[in-house]
């Protein structure tokens, strides 16, 4: 399983879920998306071939290095372990989600070309409330159309975003900003919102070239939209009479950030979403919240793939094991 962080998070925000998905018996890697977490934050890129070091921050790109990470790292451990192709889940949160599906995309249509022979296979991709991009240039309607790219230009306006930046980055503003998140509030914000969880939000957006990935993306609003990706995803399938990755949307009803309901309408009767779920009294980040909640879908996500197996040994597969998942 590959998991694959939100906007502003990195790897270490899956750890929960790692330890849970490793003692069910399955080999769980996370990933920093470039300009996340602790990985490189090149200089955004602006088209031009005089810039050494840079890179567009683009979910195509995101999913780019997804697929070189799984071409690089999965056969090694292929040939340590296993002697045939890897099954891979990928497992996403928030903007995660857009980079798993394009990911999942990309290397679905590469496969149907027969452009590729990769030593793995995505054979399923479990949203965690998506990011709906409701910024993004084809979602804006009546006076959004003029008030949206006013307001993505103000905020390049590069004093005013210092100003900004240097205001959500402090401690209280990302532990009211997280609070809001995972929409809780007193005893159950001293508990889930913690110290360790500001400070390892807030450490990357100290280091040189934060504010340019801050700025760079967002002010991204182009690039695909996940309610499209599970179609195209489909489509392809059809024309190649192939059998599409597994689909599934789980939903934080709470989530004061990217609407349940809209998620709803979007992808709960989807012909290209195999199944949603609405997570109750949980937030934008249910498998930071309650990761054994998710944890559970995760299992049942997991067994409904055909062909499915856990970590694998040379003559018979180890199973997916829900009880061993306790923390």
């Amino acid at each position: 399983m590959i998991c694959i962080h939100g906007f502003g998070a990195g790897a270490f925000h899956w750890q929960k879920m790692m330890t849970r998905i490793s003692r069910a018996g399955c080999d769980v890697f996370a990933l920093d998306l470039l300009g996340f977490g602790d990985a490189d934050m090149p200089l955004p890129s602006d088209g031009s071939s005089l810039q050494p070091y840079s890179f567009q921050y683009t979910f195509e790109n995101w999913s780019e290095q997804i697929l070189h990470f799984m071409k690089e790292v999965l056969p090694s451990e292929t040939k340590r372990k296993h002697a045939r192709k890897r099954d891979v889940v990928l497992v996403a949160n928030s903007i995660g989600c857009v980079v798993a599906l394009q990911t999942a995309y990309s290397a679905f249509v590469r496969y149907a070309n027969r452009e590729v022979d990769d030593a793995f296979s995505i054979r399923g991709v479990m949203c965690l409330n998506p990011s709906l991009r409701q910024l993004h240039f084809r979602k804006r309607r009546g006076f959004s159309r003029w008030t949206t790219p006013l307001s993505l230009r103000v905020l390049r306006f590069r004093p005013l975003a210092r100003v900004f930046f240097d205001w959500v980055r402090r401690p209280e503003t990302l532990r009211r900003l997280l609070s809001s998140a995972y929409a809780v509030s007193g005893a159950e914000a001293a508990e889930v919102v913690t110290s360790d969880l500001v400070e390892r939000i807030r450490a990357p957006s100290m280091r040189a070239g934060a504010l340019e990935v801050f700025l760079a993306f967002t002010s991204y609003d182009r690039g695909p939209l996940a309610e499209e990706l599970v179609e195209q995803i489909r489509e392809v399938a059809a024309r190649e009479r192939l059998k599409a990755p597994k689909v599934w949307v789980l939903w934080g009803e709470r989530d004061p950030w990217e609407s349940c309901t809209v998620g709803r309408a979007l992808f709960a009767n989807n012909p290209s979403v195999d199944r949603f779920v609405e997570l109750k009294s949980l937030g934008h980040c249910p498998h930071d919240q309650d990761p054994d909640t998710v944890m559970r879908y995760l299992h049942e996500f997991v067994a409904s793939l055909e062909s499915y197996v856990g970590r694998t040994r040379d003559v018979q597969p180890e199973p997916f094991d829900i009880d061993a998942d306790s923390p």
